[in-house]
């Protein structure tokens, strides 16, 4: 959501608080290279939606290297 404020306003007080929050979940959400399926848990499991947090937070990322030329769109099909 962050990352979708900054691309509709161009604020990048929004792009800078999406990055900071990404920051503050990969150690909650990532073990490893490995993405865990939810926080307190120590494996995957696809059913628990952590692409939707990937994607986010690879959004928030693709934002801030090229901004505009961004190709990563919104998703918006499990929300």
């Amino acid at each position: 959501m962050l990352a979708d404020l900054y691309d509709l306003t161009g604020d990048t007080d929004w792009l800078e608080r999406g990055l900071e929050t990404a920051r503050s979940l990969i150690p909650v959400y990532m073990d490893g290279g490995l993405v865990r399926g939810a926080a307190g848990i120590d494996w995957y499991e696809s059913q628990m939606v952590p692409g939707d947090l990937l994607h986010g937070m690879a959004r928030l990322a693709l934002l801030a290297i090229h901004g505009d030329a961004c190709l990563l769109t919104t998703n918006y099909t499990a929300k």
